[in-house]
């Protein structure tokens, strides 16, 4: 009963775990995200996301790491190792779902549970080949969008040129009495055995729960490692969609604030101006921060042309701080105290 109830409850080791304080819906009351509850073919995830997520009916498929638009569901542990082994061996990996697995392929609950993040850094390193057979006639169309959602983000990652030299999409039925050279009992116990030290590399350390950000911060070191290693004429831009900031922002810094995975950083005035940076590996384009300007500075995302996945100067801004608690201000507020401070004044 022991093993049992650690199976059902520990968190990472045998189904996802999801950090609400990073929660689109914690952050913000505008934009509600039901994006882990729609996708769950067993319904884990509670509606209001006020409890604890019901693990005992988890199948562990991982769908809801892939879905969640901000992040904040990380994959369990076996997971992770069996995705870690395709970044060795071959340079093609041939990846089915399976109900349509063919010899000598990777097998995945489904296709859609394989986050574009993980897609782009293994084919940064190989060609993958994504098994679509079944796709078309799939009955769980949520799965289908997801998936169609992933290749779409994948796309834009790399462009179109770059997305077809290193992402093949094909169908391909398995023959009669054909068999994938392992079993995925036997797959999966390859994995366990030679990813340890990937899924070290994830968490930082063998005892941490590992990030719903892994994937993309592996990604961001491997784009990083390229970059530092190609001359500057043969590298190759990558483009994601960051916010798009306007004239209308000022700095007011709560995108900043509350950003689930502190993309933004807003840096301090001077000669009357603010640099607005975003780091590209964090920003998940959930949307928060066009939900939460209050003076429309933030107008949703835009695709942008970009050499690495660090910390990127935006924009500068006009800015304009209190003289008295040094908060931002509207540039063309009169007088040199905040509304607040002008009141506090005022009482005295």
């Amino acid at each position: 009963m022991g093993l049992l109830l650690k199976v059902l409850t520990t968190p990472g080791e045998f189904h996802p775990f999801i950090d609400l304080n990073h929660c689109v819906n914690r952050k913000q009351r505008w934009l509600q995200c039901s994006a882990c509850m729609d996708i769950c073919p067993k319904q884990v995830y509670d509606k209001t996301q006020a409890e604890k997520p019901n693990w005992t009916e988890c199948q562990n498929c991982g769908l809801c790491v892939s879905a969640c638009s901000a992040r904040c569901i990380a994959p369990s542990t076996p997971n992770v190792r069996r995705h870690l082994q395709l970044t060795k061996g071959q340079e093609t990996v041939t990846i089915s779902c399976k109900d349509h697995e063919v010899a000598n392929s990777h097998t995945e609950p489904c296709l859609a549970n394989l986050p574009w993040e993980y897609l782009a850094y293994l084919a940064l390193d190989k060609k993958v080949v994504l098994n679509m057979t079944g796709c078309g006639t799939c009955p769980h169309k949520e799965c289908v969008a997801l998936l169609s959602k992933q290749l779409t983000e994948l796309k834009s990652f790399f462009g179109e040129e770059e997305f077809a030299a290193r992402i093949e999409m094909c169908r391909q039925e398995a023959k009669a009495g054909e068999a994938a050279q392992l079993s995925r009992r036997d797959l999966f116990r390859t994995g366990l055995q030679k990813t340890a030290q990937g899924a070290v590399q994830l968490t930082g350390e063998s005892d941490n729960f590992i990030s719903g950000m892994a994937y993309r911060k592996l990604l961001a070191d491997r784009v990083r490692t390229i970059y530092t290693e190609t001359a500057p004429q043969n590298r190759k831009p990558y483009y994601m969609h960051l916010p798009w900031f306007q004239t209308e922002c000022y700095g007011c810094g709560n995108c900043a604030k509350l950003c689930p995975n502190q993309a933004i950083e807003i840096g301090e005035e001077v000669d009357g101006k603010r640099l607005i940076s975003v780091t590209p590996w964090r920003c998940v384009g959930c949307g928060v921060c066009t939900a939460v300007c209050r003076e429309n500075g933030v107008q949703g995302n835009r695709r942008v042309k970009i050499p690495y996945l660090d910390k990127l100067p935006m924009t500068h801004v006009a800015a304009k701080s209190c003289h008295r608690c040094g908060r931002p201000m509207k540039p063309d507020t009169e007088g040199d105290y905040c509304a607040s401070c002008k009141q506090k004044l005022k009482k005295r």
